[in-house]
């Protein structure tokens, strides 16, 4: 099936990626992205399922307009170990496809594509207002809250990309915002080496 090519693709382009760069990497996860059919909008809750301690969380969604179609996309999270929880509902689709009413059928049948997310995935502004790669910029940075080092975590990232972490936090329950100056091309790297996003 396609959409499990494309996700076991995104997959080994995220663990290539992160190994890389292996000596300042924290991230045990990756970021995908699952695209709609143009003027139809993903099944958001069967993507963010909440099984267990250690489970995909959604953290993006947004829509784009492309040729004058819109289309959703919905960027989410995925802990190491944990890519099964949707390949196992693309396996039951596939084997029951021929079914009047095949399994996971909601969540699969609004998917036209699944990929590796980019920076621009996680952006929630209209696309249009997405800087420049090389303009340098003070970026929100939205961390789940997890072990209370992700400020640690951001701080010694930006570091290393040649970045500035801004003074300022605003706090939520499950959530942090932090301030990070730097280009999109050096944020874009947080994607490899980052859970927190």
């Amino acid at each position: 099936m396609r959409l499990t090519a494309e996700l076991e693709a995104a997959e080994a382009e995220g663990l290539a990626r992160r190994g890389v760069q292996q000596a300042e990497a924290t991230a045990n996860g990756i970021y995908v992205v699952f695209e709609s059919f143009a003027g139809l909008e993903l099944a958001l809750e069967s993507l963010d399922p909440r099984q267990g301690q250690l489970h995909p969380e959604l953290v993006a969604v947004r829509e784009v307009s492309i040729n004058g179609e819109t289309y959703e996309q919905a960027t989410v999270w995925v802990p190491d170990g944990k890519l099964g929880y949707f390949l196992k509902r693309l396996n039951d689709y596939a084997n029951t496809a021929d079914e009047e009413s095949p399994k996971s059928r909601n969540l699969i049948d609004r998917i036209r594509s699944v990929g590796l997310a980019s920076l621009e995935q996680l952006w929630t502004d209209p696309p249009e207002e997405f800087p420049q790669h090389e303009e340098t910029t003070w970026w929100e940075v939205w961390l789940r809250r997890q072990d209370g080092d992700e400020i640690e975590r951001l701080r010694a990232f930006a570091a290393g990309v040649g970045g500035e972490l801004g003074r300022t936090r605003l706090g939520f329950a499950d959530r942090t915002v932090a301030l990070v100056k730097a280009t999109a091309d050096q944020l874009s790297n947080a994607l490899d080496l980052l859970d927190d996003l």
